[in-house]
């Protein structure tokens, strides 16, 4: 806590400007401490833009309708895609029906809103982009007509992930 009462200080004294809550590697949703601290820096007149990358695994842990009445300004949800298998495949994890289920919920909440916050679908896939598009699972998410992200390069986590780790077309 001291360390990060010290930093928006520090940071709104030089004058401000926009805080990412993206780890290099985690999820800042881990933080049992999360919507406290987006409150907090909401309240700082100098901080413009509050965005947050998560892999949506923990959207439900406070509610999303928390998460998107936190103050934010924007959300990316980092993900493989909306199947199941290249899910598993590229991220490793079983967590996909999860991931689904919160990923609608938050469209769904952020869509009842006055003024809705940009969220953003930033997909990490094994596949070209024309074919996930066309994913069974991704249809009611696209309803939404979410902002897309396609990413082509990847950075290697601090080393911890290298070429043969990822699949072929990656």
């Amino acid at each position: 806590d001291e360390v990060f009462y010290k930093a928006v200080k520090d940071y709104c004294e030089i004058g401000g400007g926009s805080v990412g809550l993206t780890p290099i590697v985690g999820d800042a949703l881990i933080d049992p401490k999360f919507l406290d601290r987006v409150k907090f820096l909401r309240s700082q007149h100098v901080i413009d833009r509050i965005f947050l990358t998560t892999n949506g695994i923990l959207l439900d842990k406070f509610g999303v309708e928390e998460v998107i009445n936190s103050g934010l300004t924007s959300i990316v949800i980092s993900t493989a895609g909306f199947d199941e298998e290249m899910y598993r495949r590229v991220y490793r994890s079983n967590s996909y029906q999860k991931v689904r289920q919160n990923v609608l919920n938050l469209l769904e909440c952020n869509s009842r809103k006055k003024d809705p916050i940009p969220i953003t679908i930033a997909l990490r896939s094994d596949r070209p982009l024309a074919d996930v598009l066309k994913d069974k699972d991704f249809q009611p998410i696209l309803a939404y007509k979410p902002q897309i992200d396609f990413t082509w390069s990847f950075t290697s986590a601090g080393g911890r992930i290298t070429r043969e780790m990822l699949p072929n077309l990656m």
